[in-house]
C-alpha cells in the first residue's frame, strides 16, 4: 500500500531503512522497493539495523552519502521516532514515509518535531466521515472512553464483525462446519468495514480495500488522500 506515497511526494530516488530482525519491516520493505521500482523509482541505498539498536550514526552517515530524495522506514514507531529524531540532528532533512507500523501516538512522543511532517499508509483514520468510522468511534467512546490507540482497534473490530457475517452467510446456506465458514469468509465482496469496504472473493486471503495517506502532525495523525483498489493495480 505505501507505494502509494511515491506518487503523492513525487519522489524519484529513495532510501530505505529496514528492521533485520522484524519479518514485517523486511518484507514491507521488500514489497516497497518491488512496487517502487516497477512505477520507474529508484533505491539509492537500503540500511538494515537491529530492533534492539538506540543508536544509528552509522547508518545514518552511510544514508546520507547517497543522497536520497526521501527515505522509507519499513519499521515499528518504536524505532522510527528516534531514527527519525538522529536523521534529523545528522543533517537529513529530506521527507520521511512508511507503513502502519507507524501508528501510534508514541511515534509524536518518540520523534519529537523531527517526525513532523512525515507519511505514511494507513487502513483508517479518525478523522475520516464515513458512518462506518463514526459509528466504530461513537462505540469505542461509549465502550472505553477516548479513541483506539492504534488502527489495530479498528482492524480488530472488522475482523470481528466480518467472521460474525460470515457465520450467519454460511448458517443461512445450512453450513455449520469450520470448512463452511472458512468457505463464507473467503467469499466476501464489499464488506463494510471500518477500515473500508474489503473484498476477499478471488484475493487469496489478501482482502481488496483502499489505503489511506495521512500525514503526522505535532497533535496527531490527520487524513491526507485515500486511494481505492483500482488506484492501486
Amino acid at each position: 500500500m505505501c507505494i502509494r506515497d511515491r506518487d503523492y511526494l513525487k519522489l524519484k530516488e529513495v532510501a530505505l531503512m529496514t528492521d533485520a530482525k522484524l519479518p514485517y519491516s523486511v518484507g514491507l520493505s521488500n514489497s516497497f522497493r518491488t512496487s517502487y521500482e516497477a512505477l520507474g523509482g529508484k533505491i539509492v541505498g537500503e540500511e538494515k539495523y537491529q530492533t534492539t539498536e538506540t543508536q544509528f550514526s552509522g547508518y545514518l552517515s552511510n544514508l546520507k552519502a547517497k543522497n536520497p530524495a526521501g527515505v522509507f522506514l519499513s519499521g515499528y514507531f518504536t524505532q522510527v521516532g528516534p531514527i527519525v529524531s538522529q536523521m534529523r540532528q545528522a543533517g537529513i532533512t529530506v521527507p520521511v514515509m512508511g507503513g502502519d507500523g507507524w501508528d501510534s501516538s508514541d511515534l509524536i512522543t518518540s520523534g519529537g518535531e523531527a517526525i513532523v511532517g512525515g507519511f505514511f499508509c494507513n487502513h483508517y483514520n479518525s478523522k475520516e466521515t464515513r458512518p462506518e468510522v463514526q459509528k466504530f468511534l461513537a462505540d469505542w467512546k461509549t465502550k472505553y472512553g477516548g479513541e483506539p490507540g492504534t488502527t489495530m482497534g479498528a482492524l480488530g473490530y472488522d475482523g470481528a464483525k466480518l467472521m460474525i457475517d460470515a457465520i450467519k452467510r454460511a448458517m443461512d446456506k445450512g453450513g455449520t462446519k469450520s470448512r463452511d465458514i472458512t468457505a463464507a469468509i473467503e467469499d466476501t465482496e464489499n464488506f463494510p468495514g471500518v477500515s473500508g469496504t474489503i473484498t476477499l472473493k478471488g484475493f487469496a486471503g489478501n482482502p481488496s480495500k483502499s489505503a489511506l495517506i495521512v500525514k503526522v502532525t505535532k497533535t496527531g495523525f490527520v487524513f491526507e488522500k485515500s486511494y481505492t483498489p483500482e488506484e492501486l493495480k
